[in-house]
């Protein structure tokens, strides 16, 4: 798996904002062309280079992809032009005086936000997610992979009926955000589960994220290059390495099949 990072020439044309914005103003969709030619319509947002989120997402997307988590199937890294964007919205400070900058991009899932719903549909939508195996499955990747913020408006409930994990921002919460000064306060699905399920469907939950996790030594092995391969595109060489290192260490002992077990748990 290659991810792909494209030139501002790229973002072809400005196509609205989500419903759900979040924190980062600059997110937006837009029409993006893939390298082979092919039009998208994406989900982008810009990401403050002073924090590791750009390079959270794209491991979350790459690692998601490699452990078979429900997520988006096209994603890439594109330039933007500010110029064009800051005619659609106020940018932030660390953009000034960039023409282009990198933003995280992914293609947009047909369907909707567990969270983007009326406020009386919302416990049903939580429940069906919570009871759904696509959502055990994100759920043990977020423990394995230290993401802290997997809230309800962080999974969508595709057109097909699954469920598929956006926004990997948070990735190595631990490892790297903590150590720049950034802690989130921690949300986690199993923890939803724990909270809005019965006893029995929990049980069931729990059981399915223990089985997820029993994947993820394999799917460690197969995403090690590639993990490898985004730090050396993202970060400046001269850290390149040893992070790549870090995080393939740090991913790696916690996909050992006796990790989850030892500290997660092994009852619900």
């Amino acid at each position: 798996m290659t991810l792909q990072v494209l030139p501002s020439s790229a973002w072809r044309e400005f196509r609205g904002f989500p419903g759900l914005r979040g924190l980062n103003q600059t997110s937006h969709f837009a029409l993006v062309e893939g390298s082979g030619g092919k039009l998208h319509k994406c989900f982008l947002k810009l990401i403050d280079p002073s924090t590791p989120g750009l390079l959270c997402e794209a491991l979350g997307w790459a690692v998601a992809q490699g452990a078979s988590v429900p997520t988006a199937e096209f994603a890439c890294i594109v330039f933007v032009p500010v110029d064009e964007l800051k005619k659609h919205v106020a940018l932030p400070s660390w953009l000034t005086g960039l023409s282009e900058a990198p933003a995280w991009c992914t293609e947009v899932i047909t369907g909707d936000s567990v969270a983007q719903v009326h406020k009386w549909l919302y416990a049903i939508r939580r429940k069906r997610c919570l009871n759904s195996i696509d959502t055990h499955a994100i759920a043990a990747f977020d423990v394995w992979s230290d993401n802290a913020d997997r809230h309800m408006g962080n999974v969508m409930r595709s057109s097909s009926g699954g469920y598929v994990a956006i926004d990997h921002e948070t990735l190595l919460h631990e490892m790297l955000w903590i150590p720049s000064g950034r802690r989130y306060t921690v949300q986690r699905l199993v923890d939803a589960g724990k909270t809005f399920l019965g006893k029995s469907a929990f049980k069931t939950f729990f059981s399915n994220m223990h089985d997820a996790a029993g994947t993820h030594n394999g799917a460690m092995k197969s995403v090690e290059k590639d993990i490898r391969d985004i730090v050396a595109t993202v970060v400046d060489p001269v850290h390149a390495l040893p992070l790549a290192n870090a995080i393939v260490s740090y991913l790696g002992a916690r996909s050992a099949p006796s990790w989850f077990p030892a500290n997660v748990g092994v009852t619900a």
